[in-house]
This record gives C-alpha cells, structure tokens and sequence, in this order.
C-alpha cells in the first residue's frame, strides 16, 4: 500500500510515532521508493502531524515535565537556546533484519539505538547511512523569576506527588538505571531483545542494558553530573540540558538562537555509558558529547520554529495590535515612566531614556553598524544613592519588569575571576559557556559603582574589552584559543556609574535626582504597592509588544528631517556629525514605539528633540566629570 494511502489516527500519532513511521518507511519500499526517499516521506508526514497548532499546543514540555515523567518514544516539545553544535554524527537511515528465514529493512531515524527481537539479529550487509547534527540546547539562560513562573504550567499529578520538576543536572548525582527503565515503559524490551547504538551508522557491537549499578558506575555517573552542570549557562541553577538531534543539513539555526522543537524523546538505559572509544585521547570527548539520558534527554527533532520573543504572557507569535490597543499603550507607557521616575529619584529625564533603552534592539545591521541600539550611561550616582542601594534595587525592578536579565559587578575582584566570554575546550571539543553567551533581548546591567582602586589583570583586562565590544558593535567574541570568532548578539546594556563610565555607550544622563536619595527605601516601598500583579502584567506584555512593532519614517518627514540636521549642523558651527543624527533617530524611533506607533510623526520628532537637547545640556552642565575610578 502507498506510503500516503495509510491512515494514521491522531492518537496512533502522539503514542507510538515511531511505530507510524515505520510503518510508512515499509509501503514506501513496497512501492519502490529508494530507502532515503522512503524516510523522507515517512518523516514528512510526521511533521505535517506534528506541526498542526492544536497538536502542537498539546505536546508536553520537557522543560516543565518531572524527569520520572518523561515518556521515551512520544513525541514532546523543548524550548530553549542553542549553546553548543557538535560535530554531524552518522546515524541508521535503513538497517536489516534477518529473521524466520527472511531480512526486513527497517528504518533508524529518530532512533538512538536500533533493535532486533530475541530471534532475529542485525545484518550488517544491509544498511545505508545517513547524517544529522546534535545541537545542546539549555533552557533559556537568566530567565527572571516571574518569566520562569509564569512559564510553568501545572504539572500533572505523580505517583510521588510532586509538581516541580525533580532536579537540575547539578543535583543529580548518579544514573539510575531502574528510573530509566520504568521511564520507557511505552517500549518496553523483550527478553532477549538486542540493542545497538545507531551513531556513526555501527551495528558491529552490541550493547545491552544491564541492571543494578556499582561504586564504579555510580562515580562515573557522578562525573557524568558534574561534567554537564559545569556546562550550564548558570552554575547550580535549575537549567536544563537537552541534546537535539536534527536531520536537516539546511536548518539554519545558529548559536544562541531561541527555539522551540519538537521532536521524539529517547531515554535508552544503554545510553547511560559514553560509547568506547579505542583512542583514549577521544574518552573526554565521548563523555562530554554522551552524557546520560537522565541528566541530558535527546529529543529527535520533527519540526522546530525559533521564538520571536521569551514572555510567557504572550502568544509565541504577536499579531498586529488593534488600532484602539494604542490608547491603553499610551495609559501603560503613562504608568511605566511614573515607576521608573520613582525608581530614578523622581527624574523624570532618565526615567524616559531608561523607557527607550527598555524598548531597543538591533533591527538591521548595516556594513558593521548594529542599528537600533541603545546603550545607555546613567552616571552621577551619587555614595549617598550608592549606599542607599540604588544600582541593586533599579536592577531588582527591571527584573520584575523583563523577562530577561543579567546583573554584572564590575568590581575589580569580579572582573578578575568572572567567565564572560565562552571558549573552546578542545580536549572535550565543546564550548564553555559564559556569561555574555546570551540570548537577544536579554537586559544587561553593568554596576560601575562597584569599581575602586586596583589592578585588573590579564582575564580582567579581557573582560573589560569584552564588554566595550559588546557595547560598540553588539558583537562578542568566542575564544578559540588560536583565534577568536566574533557572533552577534541583541543585548541592551545599561551602565550605571558615579563619574562618565570607563566603558562606551550610545547614551550618557548623569542623574538629577528631585528627592534625597536616603528616601529611596520608602520610594521603593511605595512602589511595591504601587505595582499591582494586573499592573505588571500589563507592563511586561507592553514592553515586548512595543519593542515588536513595526517602524517606518513617512516620506515627507524623511525630507524635513534632513533639512533640519542641515540647519542644525549649521546652527552649531559643524560641531554636530552624522552620529548625532542617527543617534536622534534612533531616540526617535524608541520614542514612537513607546507611544504604540508604527510611524515616526512630527510630534514624536518634536519630542525627540526635545529630550536630546535636555539632555545634551544636562551633560554640559555636569562638566568634564572623570570616569569613574
């Protein structure tokens, strides 16, 4: 019968896929397809299944699912980054089966291990190869509190109870093999069933399961634990390491994109082990790129889409916002800017430019230019705002505001010892995260108020450099000991600091605090009754609405703007240079979208100015203040 006459129901779909699409892969051959055109068919018709909304929505997620009830052979999703790309790996497309006197061909894709029944075995003079690629995805790195929260759906009850998820790749400590068997109980193995490993496209060794565990298996697992916590964006966190398989050579994916797969989960126990390798020298490898399934499910993806955005409140895809969304847009913005100037010490000009900031992001690159960005200097914090917490309590409310964010001292001692850069381990041939590998949007605010007199040495130096690279070209350069490779990056950074920051930016407001900074404790507790559970959902979900919105200059406004600059520049000597008319548009465009509008208007120009020159006359007044020491 023709691959596309079998009927499968749903069902049959989201229970035992790979049963499905074997049993496709065989009328394809019954109708002369080749194996490869057999398996894409197959695989094809498993996608379309998979990719249907309803079905999509209704596949659990592995990030919020309890270990113990991860189902082996169905299909789940994974949401995450992309941190590390291995090596493509050759695995089974098509492998035989001899048995009562004939060999059938089954197929090996979305398969970790390939298996006979107790009376058949592996003919090793029948198989065909193919290729796909691992990718290790962790759960989204520096996910605020309430993100995580929010994106936790209810677990479904356990036999134990539970409705956390059991633990991180930090707290478990050893491989429990009993765990992994009842995990696969939707294919369960017969006794006398045999099992290969299908990467690198062997079926010359087996490999069976074997039960119980001893000291020497236990102490493995433990390296086994602390060998994928190490590789953790956050170390000790609740992170979450998924090794997905892909099968497209055209994905297009990319280091430190946000996506979310389906695909088939396997949790074969004889996976538990790191295959042997003959060369020693490989063992570290072998170990790093096969860590158990417990610590590491693999998911073997069907379908994937990247994520435009990681707020949980909202649909992974926005639709357009209605023309009367604009008037609540404006009500938020309204509220937004009261928060921030309570925050700021009641001034209302940094509470705007920390709005635009909020709202930033690299919309186009144009020859090395990253166009959009605005990084930001609030300096002039005072030791009274210092020491009264502002930096750390500014910080803890952008937390509460985005979805993402990151907090980095720059104190001499942490600039010293911190990992920001990740780097090639060539012995295990993965990379090491750090704390600049981060996905777009992700908020970074750097204390300068931190810094004091010291000696920042070789890494501190580095770190330093990474930062004002970050900050320039929204680009960070990987270490690969022999040569570094720069990636881009969509990261809004904000420098807070007593004198003109060490580091670049965009944008420099020394703050003009309107209330003493030693009523920053009663502002901020105002503010917590200030900011209701509704207000700041509302707020969160227009942060990434706005920063989504799409944005046009109108033609006509196109030309005045340009016969303004050139009175501007006129007016001022020639002091003012092209970088100071992208920089206004660019205020310009974050100011419209903070309004809920898609075209620059010459009210928001207006406005705009306006800031800008405030602004400029701010850091006039403020002199020649030092950078910061």
């Amino acid at each position: 019968m023709p691959a596309e006459m079998i009927n499968a129901s749903p069902e049959a779909w989201l229970t035992a896929p790979l049963d499905e699409m074997g049993r496709r892969f065989s009328a394809g051959l019954a109708a002369g397809l080749s194996p490869a055109a057999a398996e894409q068919q197959a695989a094809a018709a498993l996608t379309e299944f998979a990719s249907q909304p309803d079905i999509w929505r209704q596949l659990p997620l592995l990030n919020a699912t309890p270990s113990h009830a991860w189902r082996a052979g169905r299909l789940a999703r994974f949401r995450g980054m992309v941190q590390d790309m291995h090596d493509p790996e050759f695995y089974l497309r098509a492998f035989g089966v001899r048995g009562a006197g004939a060999t059938r061909t089954a197929c090996g894709r979305y398969r970790d291990v390939v298996d006979c029944g107790p009376d058949e075995a592996l003919d090793p003079d029948v198989q065909e190869t193919g290729d796909r690629q691992t990718l290790r995805c962790v759960t989204v790195p520096r996910r605020t509190p309430w993100s995580q929260e929010e994106d936790r759906p209810a677990a479904p009850p356990t036999e134990t109870g539970s409705g956390e998820r059991e633990s991180s790749a930090a707290k478990r400590t050893h491989e429990d093999e009993e765990e992994d068997c009842e995990m696969q109980e939707d294919a369960p193995a017969e006794d006398g069933e045999k099992k290969v490993r299908t990467t690198n496209g062997s079926v010359n060794s087996t490999a069976p399961a074997t039960g119980g565990e001893n000291s020497s298996e236990q102490s493995a697992a433990s390296v086994a634990a602390a060998a994928v916590a190490r590789d953790l964006p956050i170390p000790g966190s609740d992170a979450m390491v998924c090794l997905v398989k892909v099968y497209s050579d055209e994905h297009e994916l990319a280091l430190n994109d946000l996506v979310e797969f389906v695909g088939v989960v396997t949790l074969d126990p004889t996976l538990a082990a790191a295959p042997e390798v003959e060369d020693a020298m490989e063992a570290d490898e072998a170990a790093a790129h096969h860590p158990p399934p417990s610590l590491a499910p693999r998911l073997h993806a069907v379908t994937w889409r990247r994520l435009e955005h990681s707020n949980p409140l909202l649909p992974d895809v926005l639709p357009a916002p209605p023309a009367e969304a604009a008037e609540e847009m404006s009500a938020t913005r309204r509220q937004l800017l009261t928060v921030l100037q309570t925050a700021l010490l009641g001034d209302a000009l940094a509470a705007e430019l920390v709005l635009c900031h909020l709202l930033s992001s690299v919309y186009i690159r144009h020859d090395v230019m990253a166009l959009g960005k605005l990084a930001l200097n609030v300096s002039n914090l005072t030791p009274a705002a210092t020491a009264a917490g502002l930096p750390r309590r500014l910080y803890s409310l952008l937390e509460r505001l985005t979805e993402k964010a990151l907090l980095v001292p720059l104190s001499i001692a942490h600039l010293n010892s911190a990992t920001l850069v990740p780097s090639k381990d060539y012995k295990r041939n993965v990379l090491v995260t750090g704390d600049l590998q981060l996905s777009r949007n992700t908020h970074l605010v750097l204390d300068e108020t931190e810094l004091s007199q010291g000696q920042l040495d070789e890494r501190g130096v580095k770190n330093l450099s990474a930062l004002g690279h970050l900050i320039t070209w929204q680009k960070v350069e990987y270490d690969f000991s022999f040569h570094r490779l720069a990636y881009e990056a969509d990261v809004p950074v904000l420098v807070l600091s007593e004198g003109r920051s060490l580091l670049p930016s965009d944008c420099r407001v020394p703050l003009q605090p309107s209330e003493e900074a030693e009523r920053l404790s009663e502002q901020h507790r105002a503010l917590e009754e200030y900011l209701t559970p509704s207000l700041l959902q509302q707020i969160r979900r227009y942060l990434t609405v706005c920063r989504r919105l799409p944005y046009a200059v109108p033609e006509p406004l196109q030309g005045a703007v340009q016969q303004e600059f050139v009175s501007w520049r006129q007016e001022s000597g020639n002091q003012v240079k092209a970088e100071d008319l992208h920089h206004l548009l660019v205020l310009a465009r974050l100011l419209s979208l903070s309004h809920g509008k898609t075209e620059l208007t010459e009210e928001v120009w207006r406005e705009a100015r306006r800031i800008e020159e405030q602004r400029r006359a701010r850091v006039e007044r403020a002199g020649p203040t030092p950078v910061a020491a």
